[in-house]
């Protein structure tokens, strides 16, 4: 079996060399690619004044670009790297839970396949820094857990590190898992002693990389800050004018491309409209902007926080939509991209949903880590804004559970069929979970 993964995995990263280099060899870098070549170019020039983006996925490709130089085969290959990642740590932390077993070829596949990192192997970008990031941090504390060792716990720190500086909401999954040691040592599954040296080596690793990036922020008179974009995210999702459901719309919008009324609301606080040149005086009034209008108006944001929960679960799209942007494609061309990339999602959401109507055997403790996780990935979102790419770095550590549930329906076809079909719990996750998709683009279709 240990082969067959094996290969299963080279045929992925294969897969994505062919979309990157062969079928696709010309894509631009779309969304926040282009920013983020660009900030590794100045640090590699000693000419960034400050951070706009968090500089963790440009500290990742500037090495490649001071070695190999700049051009869209390099990007492609960070790409390539960069989700080729996600394939080996989803099947790391599978293996790790699960063995080298017919559940573990089952997520070599799915992860080999995911049509979301297939679709966006030409890109760079933080999303796939942040699941590989996550991933490693996740398994390497279960071992830990397991058979406490420093140098695993230095390894968990560095990368715990690298989420954070890659994106500073990974800040919460941090302190999730530190949480988590905590009650470890509660239940005397890890000493006090041990607990303390852990939480003192995770803020030193986290003290000596972080702190020097908030350093050269604050010369730029920037503040003690890991980027300056936050305030602008915050800002532009909550404001009289922001859609209720896809609260990032004005991000992803030029002033000239959205209501004059709203225009004038964001102009308010950034009259030079460029929020990457935003002061820090600026920011605090995007800051105290948004916040005084979420205090005023508890209940649209209430519900404005609930859209972001669903949309956060909404299907993957942005990889079809790229390639259709910059292929022209039409809508109808598209289609097909679209339910690859979504469909290979709702594929691990749904077995995940019928594992638990299953009932497979499932390791109570990592599970909790898992749903821990889970939570402290989303809730930075759902003050702001929320994008389904935003869910990859948690889609790896709940494949286990999905590869589990298909090798139940694998072994035993007509019992586990009989047992959703018949099961108005199953039904109704269904249900809930198609409605949440339908409404997400609905949403998408009418902000375009």
């Amino acid at each position: 079996m240990k082969s067959r993964i094996i290969g299963i995995v080279i045929a992925g990263i294969l897969l994505r060399l062919l979309m990157a280099f062969v079928i696709v060899p010309d894509q631009p870098q779309a969304e926040d690619g282009p920013s983020y070549a660009e900030q590794a170019d100045q640090i590699l020039a000693g000419s960034a004044q400050h951070y706009y983006f968090p500089p963790g996925t440009a500290f990742v490709v500037a090495p490649a670009y001071a070695i190999a130089g700049r051009s869209v085969a390099v990007d492609h290959a960070i790409g390539v790297v960069l989700t080729s990642g996600v394939v080996l740590v989803s099947v790391w932390f599978a293996v790790l839970l699960l063995g080298w077993s017919r559940p573990t070829f089952l997520v070599a596949i799915i992860a080999s396949l995911y049509g979301h990192t297939v679709l966006t192997a030409t890109q760079i970008s933080s999303q796939p820094l942040t699941a590989i990031s996550v991933v490693l941090a996740v398994g390497l504390t279960i071992q830990c857990l397991h058979t406490w060792s420093w140098w695993r716990w230095l390894a968990a720190s560095a990368v715990c590190t690298l989420a954070v500086l890659t994106r500073p909401a990974s800040g919460v999954i941090v302190a999730g898992i530190l949480i988590v040691l905590a009650i470890a040592a509660w239940k005397q599954r890890l000493s006090w002693t041990t607990l303390i040296g852990a939480w003192s080596m995770t803020a030193a690793v986290l003290v000596a990389a972080v702190v020097p990036v908030m350093r050269h922020n604050a010369a730029a008179g920037q503040g003690m800050t890991i980027s300056t974009n936050n305030e602008w995210n915050l800002f532009l999702s909550n404001t009289p004018f922001t859609p209720d459901y896809k609260t990032g719309h004005f991000g992803q919008r030029t002033f000239d491309q959205i209501d004059p009324e709203a225009a004038a609301w964001l102009s308010a606080c950034i009259p030079h409209r460029n929020p990457a040149a935003a002061t820090l005086e600026e920011r605090q009034c995007m800051s105290n902007a948004a916040t005084t209008y979420m205090a005023h108006n508890p209940g649209r944001t209430l519900y404005r926080v609930s859209n972001r929960m669903r949309g956060y679960w909404g299907m993957d799209y942005t990889g079809a939509r790229m390639l259709q942007q910059s292929a022209g494609l039409s809508t109808k061309a598209t289609a097909p991209l679209l339910a690859y990339e979504g469909g290979s999602y709702l594929l691990v959401i749904l077995a995940v949903l019928a594992a638990w109507v299953l009932r497979v055997q499932f390791t109570r403790a990592h599970l909790w880590l898992i749903v821990a996780v889970i939570i402290a990935a989303m809730l930075p979102y759902l003050v702001a804004f929320a994008l389904p790419r935003f869910h990859l770095p948690v889609i790896p550590l709940i494949m286990p559970i999905a590869a589990l549930a298909l090798d139940r329906v694998l072994e035993a076809p007509r019992d586990s069929m009989r047992t959703l079909l018949r099961s108005p719990l199953w039904w109704g996750m269904v249900i809930a979970v198609l409605a949440l998709q339908v409404e997400h683009f609905y949403h998408l279709a009418r902000l375009q």
